[in-house]
């Protein structure tokens, strides 16, 4: 039997229309189901306080009636007089009833419902966080509630039902009586729905972890140590690798070679280099001190979490740093800072005063003056196949000569510089590298060229030139510069196919790598290469006479020994 048919069967009870196999059926059901029984006390009391509106309306006098129901009597007047009932047996009727029900219900075997009378009650008060439960109580949880809402929300329809007949019916105490009624069951399913929500929260809330507290961070450790390297302070002693660094100690690199690399628990990486010095090494708690007395220090420091960072002390600045890389360089007078990644807090000590440096900028600190950060230069390196760009291909290299006038030497791994000491037979290099790696607008403020020199040394060296006409390495030769296009001969003798300025001197003195800067017109070159790329043809490069050289080209089976051009930059402002 559906809740809506059991409490049709109890109205019916109590409006005297139950036929005696209906009221048979009512009496098994609540005999054999607690909650139907529940149900019925619940009916009762609300049956109650309808015979108690009902009774005081036929009670109370003519003249205290009009003042209390107003309207109310006005329209009662109206009505057909009525012949008046006895209240009294429905009280019986119904009292002997639950006395009946209580009686089956306390036989063994049988529990008798407990009737509970709800007072009006509060609003429901802020639930205070449950304590840490399981998640399948939590979920039986959920269920109970969930159901205690479904059986509120029931009970609210049957009150709505029977309001809205005792307002058509005018029954001004009897629907009084009812809002109040509903006024409690709809506190009762705000304060369900109140828990059902702290339910869901703990439900959806991950279940805690009992971790074992991790084990003390171990101290910084010197990772390696080259060249002369000394702890200072109280254990002052040549310092070795992997010593633990003892809190307070200092640490000293002495010559041009010398280097000394720190690292902490967290990964972080502390370089000293050349003649330096660290003193006052402190590396535990939330901040970690490093103060620089001299030298150069770059550090590569682990992102850290608030509160923690850490500081390096120079004489004039103090630098505050939560993860980035660096360089800080301390003199007698000023301390420089370069920010590769993220960014340090910069703060001259002289006068308290602060700048953020971001990266790619630097910032130089004195005792005074102005606290400026500039653009850091950008050094890049061209050069076929070596990190950290391994993917560059760029380079385009080859040798032409009149000895073998069509001869085509763009795929051998040799470039071989050549000019007799009498006559005219020579070998001249041709090479090119693809700069559009660097943004346009960036400004050039220094360029290199280095080469790999596999033997065959004498002075007075070579000259670079510029490039005026386009040519293809696996095409040209000492007549075409590419397919179509011929040199303006004798080619290198003439204005049209390249520059009569010189803008490097290349001279090896020993085999292995050897390094040219460019003049001031090479990297005036180089920067209108960069803005204009159509324009870049490369560098021709013509020995004085005697012998030979030997170059490694893009070829070389070695990527590290393959040409390399390094340019040197400001990046365009943003």
């Amino acid at each position: 039997m559906t809740p809506a048919d059991l409490d049709l069967l109890i109205h019916r009870y109590f409006e005297r229309t139950l036929s005696p196999a209906e009221e048979a059926t009512l009496l098994d059901l609540l005999r054999g189901d607690p909650a139907a029984a529940d149900r019925f006390v619940e009916m009762s009391e609300l049956e109650s306080g309808m015979l108690e509106s009902l009774q005081e309306d036929e009670e109370m006098p003519s003249a205290v009636y009009a003042v209390v129901h107003g309207t109310r009597r006005r329209t009662r007047a109206l009505r057909a007089p009525e012949p008046a009932r006895p209240v009294w047996p429905y009280w019986a009727a119904a009292a002997l009833f639950v006395l009946a029900v209580t009686l089956v219900l306390r036989s063994p075997g049988t529990s008798a419902p407990e009737v509970v009378t709800r007072p009006p009650q509060p609003p429901p008060a802020p639930v205070a966080p449950s304590p840490a439960r399981s998640k399948a109580d939590l979920e039986a949880d959920r269920e109970r509630h969930q159901q205690a809402i479904r059986k509120i929300e029931h009970e609210e329809r049957v009150l709505h039902e029977a309001r809205a007949k005792a307002q058509e019916e005018q029954r001004v105490g009897l629907q009084q009586d009812l809002e109040r009624k509903m006024a409690q069951v709809q506190d009762e399913r705000r304060e369900e729905a109140s828990k059902l929500v702290r339910i869901e929260e703990d439900l959806a809330r991950p279940e805690p972890t009992h971790v074992a507290p991790p084990p003390p961070a171990p101290g910084p450790v010197l990772e390696s140590a080259e060249g002369e390297v000394a702890w200072t302070g109280e254990a002052a002693r040549a310092a070795r690798s992997g010593d633990a660094v003892a809190p307070g100690a200092g640490l000293a690199t002495r010559g041009p070679r010398s280097r000394a690399v720190l690292r902490l628990a967290d990964e972080t990486r502390i370089e000293l280099r050349g003649d330096s010095r660290l003193e006052a090494i402190q590396a535990g708690g939330d901040q970690k001190t490093f103060t620089l007395a001299l030298g150069t220090l770059a550090a590569s420091v682990t992102k850290q979490p608030a509160p923690r960072s850490v500081v390096f002390l120079t004489p004039h600045a103090e630098l505050t740093v939560v993860g980035t890389r660096l360089l800080v360089t301390a003199g007698p007078e000023e301390t420089r800072l370069d920010v590769e990644e993220g960014h340090v807090r910069n703060k001259r000590l002289s006068d308290k005063r602060s700048i953020d440096v971001f990266a790619n900028h630097t910032v130089t600190t004195g005792r005074a003056g102005p606290l400026v950060a500039r653009p850091l230069p950008v050094v890049r390196s061209f050069q076929d196949g070596v990190l950290p760009t391994p993917d560059y291909a760029g380079t385009r290299d080859t040798s032409i000569g009149n000895a073998s006038p069509t001869a085509v030497s763009g795929s051998m791994d040799l470039l071989r510089l050549y000019r007799e000491q009498k006559g005219d037979l020579q070998n001249l290099v041709l090479i090119r590298w693809d700069l559009s790696g660097i943004p346009k607008g960036s400004r050039v403020t220094a360029v290199e060229m280095s080469f790999w020199v596999t033997g065959g040394l004498a002075p007075p060296g070579a000259r670079a030139f510029e490039m005026k006409l386009p040519w293809e390495e696996g095409e040209a030769n000492w007549r075409m510069a590419k397919a179509g296009v011929a040199w303006h001969l004798p080619v290198g003798r003439n204005e049209q196919d390249l520059g009569s300025r010189p803008l490097a001197a290349i001279a090896p003195t020993a085999n292995g790598w050897s390094t040219f800067s460019l003049n001031d017109e090479g990297a005036a070159l180089v920067q209108r290469w960069i803005n204009v790329p159509p324009s870049n043809f490369g560098f021709a490069i013509l020995k004085e006479p005697p012998n030979a050289w030997d170059l490694a080209s893009r070829e070389w089976a070695t990527p590290e020994h393959r040409p390399r051009l390094t340019v040197t930059y400001l990046p365009p402002a943003k």
